[in-house]
């Protein structure tokens, strides 16, 4: 009876050991695949923050850094988006709006994306004022 005992003891500590086993592997394989997701949320964020630094310094667009210009922004949301890909690359879109409503914008897809905000002011020539507006700049995912 004893070496019967013996054996389930046996038994029974190698099953939880390739239970413990398998938890394990599948504890880091799941922990792998986040990884790669959080990683691939990184380099979007990275795009993204970096093209809205672009589009908001580029002379295209803006009277000086985050001032874009209205007559600018009118001339450049005529244009087809490939012009603009040598400059900003490809898969994005940016959208301006000032407080009064009115919108300017380039690239706009309706696809899956990624997108940032950040309020800048709007230069506008015939009336030489300036407003606050927002910049909204997207990846396309």
């Amino acid at each position: 009876m004893k070496g019967q005992a013996a054996i389930m003891e046996k038994i029974f500590t190698v099953f939880f050991m390739v239970i413990v086993l398998i938890a394990l592997i599948i504890f880091l394989g799941v922990w792998n695949v986040l990884q790669i997701n959080v990683e691939g949320q990184e380099v979007v964020n990275e795009r993204a923050m970096s093209l809205m630094k672009l589009i908001s310094t580029h002379p295209l667009l803006v009277k000086e850094a985050s001032m874009f210009d209205d007559s600018k922004l009118e001339v450049a949301e005529g244009m087809p988006c490939e012009g603009f890909e040598k400059l900003f690359g490809k898969r994005w879109y940016a959208e301006i709006s000032d407080i009064d409503g009115t919108k300017w914008s380039m690239c706009i897809l309706n696809e899956k994306n990624a997108s940032y905000d950040i309020p800048v002011n709007i230069y506008h020539k015939d009336t030489e004022k300036v407003t606050i507006g927002k910049l909204k700049v997207g990846i396309y995912l």
